[in-house]
């Protein structure tokens, strides 16, 4: 097999480029991070169980989490030994830079395919734009595992064994922080490493299905859990995108099994060392990976038990919870159904007639035209404000419905570790999705993004008269978005120029428009009036308030939409707790439908016992709950 990180550079070394791309996304970051504040804070409640963890409460059993531990082994070094505050401004800053490294390590990987600095420089820019809803969600464990998802798709195009145990560590530690990214990662990895290389023993056969079934039971057990959900009425639709993920999948390995038995695949595929090198290189690394944190998180007072819930067994919980169903849209069907047809069939008479030449050209046609849509769906609305990680914004959704059927296109002229972990990545990332398609939905087709550059480059190779096309989408796709970029921080570098400040501790850098940051502020101020001690809300929590006013939860069990979310044993202690803290300010925020009491009545009397109203901001109402 040839090294695709020995592919030749430019001639000229375009450094300036990528000066220019790393200023640009990094000005593109701070503009969208210090111009917003989620209603739905996750972010403070992030940093609430960062907090809660570094005072020493441990994981799970002390301090609510539904993040796994390597999350908060990564976060040690920075707020633990260095005691960097955890405030709003500096887990802005944080995200700003881990988004721009995530988009550089991204260019990285399409350069050392490639071998073309401005395509790198491009990629760069897209995934910047596409990962704009990061913005929305500073601190979020989602930014640390897609920069390890970076990291390990990088490091799977190079064929040194050192790289491979990186890869593996890469996914044990995105793993323990979101499982199902450590998974799709793992099963991804391992995938590239079985299928390229020497299959001509019964050993690398055996591991080369494995790796297939592995990823093919993925999607497979995606669609189990939607199916578990029910299948009545309207909600048979949901069914349809596990279905394609599982089609989309498959398709992959056939066109892999494909590519072993043509005359060329030998060279093609050969290398040094047999298949099992690598992939065993990649299962212990995984495996030190794993050890490390679970052992870390023994030492620092958690049980089996706790780990075991913390990791594995609350999602299960969670997706009953907090359940928000991938539900395509017409035109994604649509567009779904067509690609898959269009692929299935292209491959097959593709393999029926080898010396066509001309069907692999109108077969690399397909990622262009994707492209090209995703590319006018990122620009169109890149200057307007973010308002909800759930709303349908950008190319993430198409990507997530027609996307994965296209990975097979991008193993149509080579096939090389690292096309193969982009092309298996494209497909099982966008599991993601699953429980709740918010932000996840652009984590997760990064690689799709990825793979659709790549195959719209390979169809230039191609060097026929109708890949003009292709050449026009590839010269011009740098600097439209590279535009886009401008001039969506112009607009919200604007905004933050004309917003107000909110002025609060550890929140100075962030600016609203002036209705919003008067409410915080007045609440803010409404809060530190009342007496007590403590702060609590009578449903949804918003956390940011504890960090603003000095205030402390009543206890570190202090989940977001905390009602759905806690067991029957976690709302017994929240209820034992309001016994003994004494004076509690306990704001009850604005009706939306859904009442404390209907989840968890108890919580909610004695919560509310002899609650007094103290001042009323807009319809969010603050309160003394006296103690005892």
């Amino acid at each position: 097999m040839k090294d695709e990180s020995s592919l030749p550079l430019a001639s000229i070394k375009p450094v300036y480029y990528w000066f220019a791309a790393l200023i640009l996304c990094a000005l593109f970051a701070m503009t969208r991070c210090f111009t917003s504040l989620a209603t739905y804070d996750d972010e403070s409640y992030i940093m609430l169980t960062l907090q809660s963890f570094l005072q020493g409460h441990r994981l799970y059993g002390e301090t609510y989490t539904q993040y796994g531990p390597a999350y908060y082994l990564l976060q040690t070094p920075i707020h633990g030994w260095f005691d960097l505050p955890i405030s709003h401004d500096i887990v802005r800053i944080k995200t700003v830079i881990t988004w721009v490294a995530v988009s550089f390590l991204s260019g990285m990987a399409v350069l050392r395919i490639t071998g073309k600095q401005l395509i790198g420089v491009a990629s760069m820019l897209l995934v910047m734009l596409h990962l704009e809803k990061l913005g929305l969600e500073p601190a979020h464990p989602q930014e640390i595992v897609a920069l390890l998802a970076a990291s390990g798709l990088l490091l799977m195009g190079r064929q040194s064994r050192y790289a491979m145990l990186l890869a593996g560590i890469c996914a044990a530690f995105a793993g323990l922080t979101k499982l199902n990214i450590g998974a799709t990662m793992a099963a991804s990895f391992l995938f590239a490493a079985s299928w390229n290389g020497i299959h001509s023993n019964r050993h690398d056969r055996i591991l080369l299905a494995i790796s297939s079934a592995l990823c093919c039971l993925l999607p497979v057990g995606i669609l189990l859990m939607v199916a578990n959900k029910g299948m009545a009425g309207s909600e048979a639709i949901n069914m349809v995108w596990p279905v394609g993920l599982v089609i989309a999948t498959m398709l992959v390995c056939w066109t892999a099994w494909q590519n072993l038995r043509i005359e060329s695949a030998p060279q093609e595929l050969a290398s040094t060392s047999s298949t099992n090198k690598n992939f065993y290189w990649i299962a212990l690394g995984g495996l030190l990976g794993t050890v490390g944190v679970i052992g870390w998180s023994l030492a620092g007072g958690n049980s089996f038990d706790e780990l075991a819930w913390g990791v594995l067994f609350q999602h299960t919980f969670m997706s009953e919870s907090f359940y928000g169903p991938v539900i395509p849209t017409t035109a994604d069907i649509a567009l779904g159904l067509v690609a898959a047809g269009v692929v299935s069939a292209g491959l097959w008479w593709k393999q029926s007639n080898r010396e066509s030449k001309a069907l692999e050209s109108w077969l690399s046609m397909l990622p262009v035209v994707g492209l090209s849509v995703a590319l006018l769906m990122l620009v169109v609305e890149c200057y307007r404000p973010i308002e909800h990680g759930l709303s349908a914004r950008g190319a993430a959704r198409f990507l997530t419905s027609v996307g994965p059927f296209l990975m097979p296109c991008l193993l149509l002229r080579k096939t090389t570790t690292l096309r193969l972990a982009l092309a298996m990545s494209g497909c099982l990332s966008s599991l993601l999705a699953f429980p709740v398609p918010g932000t996840q939905v652009a984590l997760g087709t990064v690689p799709v993004l990825l793979a659709l550059v790549v195959g719209t480059y390979d169809s230039v190779q191609i060097q026929f008269q109708q890949q003009r096309w292709s050449q026009l989408v590839l010269k011009f796709a740098g600097p439209v978005v590279a535009v886009a970029l401008l001039v969506s921080t112009i607009a919200f570098g604007y905004r933050w120029t004309v917003y107000t400040p909110l002025d609060q501790p550890g929140c100075q850098w962030v600016r609203l428009e002036d209705e919003r940051a008067s409410l915080e502020k007045n609440l803010a101020n409404a809060i530190r009036e009342t007496p007590g001690e403590f702060l609590a809300f009578d449903l949804q929590n918003h956390n940011r308030f504890f960090f603003w006013t000095g205030k402390k939860p009543v206890t570190p069990i202090s989940p977001t939409f905390w009602p759905r979310m806690l067991t029957e044993e976690q709302q017994l202690t929240i209820r034992d707790q309001f016994n003994f803290s004494g004076d509690v300010c306990v704001v009850k925020i604005p009706d939306c439908g859904v009442e404390l009491d209907q989840f968890c009545p108890e919580i909610a009397e004695v919560m509310l016992l002899d609650w007094q109203e103290n001042r009323e901001v807009s319809q969010w109402r603050v309160g003394l709950r006296a103690g005892k």
